[in-house]
């Protein structure tokens, strides 16, 4: 499980925030193993993406639209990550 740093203050509205916090309380209202999920969730809140969070909500048989809303989470995280790194220094 790899992850990456990110700068939540600056990417997350407070809507995204909401959002996120939305997120876990669903998760956390699921029977069955969500520990290792809701953990990689609240990692978001401290700038962290765990590479498997998606894949880890698959396996967890959470609802698509659940799912879904995790991925437009992740894919602005993604978006970020891929644009900071695409920066041409010097």
């Amino acid at each position: 499980m790899a992850s990456y740093k990110f700068d939540r203050q600056a990417l997350f509205t407070q809507n995204d925030m909401r959002e996120l916090m939305s997120i876990i309380s669903d998760v956390e209202m699921l029977d069955g193993d969500t520990g290792l999920l809701i953990n990689q969730l609240y990692g978001m809140f401290d700038g962290v993406l765990y590479d498997d969070v998606l894949h880890n909500s698959n396996m967890r048989m959470l609802s698509i639209s659940l799912v879904s809303r995790i991925a437009d989470l992740v894919d602005k995280i993604v978006d970020s990550i891929v644009e900071v790194s695409t920066v041409t220094v010097g």
